[in-house]
Parts: structure tokens; sequence; C-alpha cells
């Protein structure tokens, strides 16, 4: 087992505003160039085209990926939430198991931005339910506000995803 985040995009999502998140995502990345390596623990993370790093060994677990383009995404994982979404055929699951390691809030402020921007799009969870977002939020309100994000971030926009069946029914 291990202390994970899951994520669900719908591959058919605004690509505009995906490509908004990215670059905040690089800019995340980079500030915390101390904390990330390559895939394997080891080397640079990956930030000029797909986006992709791990905690420096020996604070590594799993990688953290974002392809450039929405639809890069593999369908790799049907999951049940796609359905619950509204967009079963073109909704991508992933996830990321940090170990609760340093790499951990990178993890979560990029999920964090990934939500502000694709809205309807995407929705992200954790192992740590909401509490597992609420330092990233704190930390994205306050370095990483733009013209593009004017808002003050709330931590209840991320809730488990088993939460939007309940809304329906």
């Amino acid at each position: 087992m291990g202390y994970s985040h899951f994520w669900y995009l719908n591959k058919k999502g605004n690509q505009k505003n995906y490509d908004k998140a990215l670059t905040l995502i690089r800019q995340i990345v980079t500030d915390n160039i101390k904390l990330l390596a390559g895939a394997n623990g080891t080397g640079k993370p990956e930030i000029d085209k797909e986006i992709y790093f791990n905690g420096k060994a020996p604070n590594d677990h799993e990688t953290f990926w974002l392809p450039e383009k929405l639809m890069d995404l593999e369908t790799q994982y049907p999951h049940e939430i796609a359905e619950i979404l509204g967009h079963k055929e073109n909704v991508v699951f992933d996830f990321c198991k940090t170990d609760f390691k340093p790499y951990d809030i990178v993890v979560t402020q990029c999920l964090v931005i990934l939500k502000h921007f694709l809205q309807e799009d995407a929705a992200v969870s954790s192992d740590g339910d909401r509490e597992g977002f609420e330092e990233a939020v704190r930390i994205v309100n306050e370095k990483y506000r733009t013209n593009q994000f004017k808002e003050d971030l709330n931590v209840q926009e991320f809730k488990n995803p088993y939460d939007y069946k309940k809304e329906e029914d």
C-alpha cells in the first residue's frame, strides 16, 4: 500500500485551459527542484513538453506524469468514476503513490492547479481526502496567484470522487 493521489481527466477537455495549467505546473516544479528528480529518482524532472518527476532518491516512490496534450492521455485505467463524471469514453484515470514522501506537496499542488483550470473536466482525490490538499491549496493561493488565477481556491473543491455519485442520487 502507500499514500496515493488520484486524478481523472477528460481527454477531450479544453486544451487551452490545460496549457495554462501546464505553464503553472512547470513553475511549481522549477520552484521545488531541490525535492525533485527524474522518473527513477535521479537526474532532473522533465518539463519541456510532457511533465514527469519523482522525489529525489532515497525519497522517491512513483512518478507523477502529465502529457503535453490532453488527447495524448492513455486510457489505461478504465474506472467507474468516469461514468459518474459523465464522460465515460473520454475520461482517463491515473494516480501517483507518493507514500507521503517530501515530493508529495509538489504532486498535490499540481493537482490543485489541474482542477482549477480544467474545472468539470477534472476530478482529483487523495487517500487523505480533502485534508490531503489543504497545504497545497494554501501554497498555491499564496505563491501562484496571477491574472489568470485571481480567486483564492477553496479546499472544498477537492472531494472524494465518490461524493459526485452521492450528489446525483
